[in-house]
């Protein structure tokens, strides 16, 4: 009746409070200041005021689920996504000019990835940003070409049957290895000239030379009669 709804109103308007049971249809716009609800439907939530905030908050410890049945889209004009804990921001999702940057925020913080490795969590890479982001991998590397002020490895493999690994220095640069052993069959040029040998040579086995030996000041053998064979000829420039 219209008494009863004045009553109702004045009261509204006297406690601040509106207690709705059951199933409430509206037309038109309703401000408020709080809302609690068991469940809301609507198509949009905007909020009450120029530049103001929106906050869904969870009850204690519950969830916030956001389930779509099309895409979830985020669309944010000032292009950063900000990860918080507890209040303190951990981590970024950002556009920086055309770039989509993944930041992680707190100082030294790494970045890790993750996945599922037959029903084992496996870490695959972490970048250590207490060392400039290096990278560490979990597994094995594989790329078309590699270009590094320093690689610290224990094995260089090629990728492929029968096929060539190339270490090339820039321009008129050197290829510097520390030590050398080779358990192939032989050492030659790329190019058909001069492989040179600035230090000391060891060989343990025996060492064949099918062409000429130029520069030689001494050869000697192994065991008690330190022979030293030679298939061909032998130039001595001293």
């Amino acid at each position: 009746s219209s008494a009863a709804s004045d009553v109702y109103k004045r009261q509204v308007q006297e406690d601040g409070d509106l207690f709705v049971t059951g199933d409430t249809s509206m037309t038109g716009n309703l401000t408020v200041t709080d809302i609690t609800a068991n469940s809301l439907t609507t198509n949009v939530i905007g909020s009450n005021g120029s530049n103001a905030a929106i906050t869904i908050s969870s009850s204690g410890t519950g969830d916030i689920n956001l389930d779509a049945g099309g895409d979830l889209v985020v669309d944010v004009d000032n292009a950063d996504v900000i990860l918080k804990d507890d209040g303190t921001e951990f981590g970024r999702l950002s556009r920086v000019t055309a770039d989509f940057v993944i930041k992680a925020s707190a100082q030294d913080q790494d970045l890790i990835l993750k996945g599922n490795d037959g029903g084992a969590t496996v870490t695959a890479l972490t970048l250590d940003m207490s060392e400039e982001g290096a990278a560490t991998f979990n597994s094995t590397l594989t790329a078309t070409d590699i270009t590094a002020n320093s690689l610290t490895t224990n094995v260089i493999t090629s990728n492929g049957s029968n096929a060539d690994i190339s270490v090339q220095a820039s321009g008129t640069g050197d290829v510097v290895v520390g030590a050398l052993r080779v358990k192939g069959t032989s050492i030659s040029s790329s190019d058909s000239t001069t492989l040179n040998v600035n230090d000391g040579l060891v060989v343990d086995g025996t060492l064949t030379s099918k062409g000429n030996v130029f520069g030689v000041q001494r050869l000697t053998g192994s065991g008690s009669t330190e022979v030293v064979n030679l298939t061909d000829t032998v130039t001595l420039l001293i």
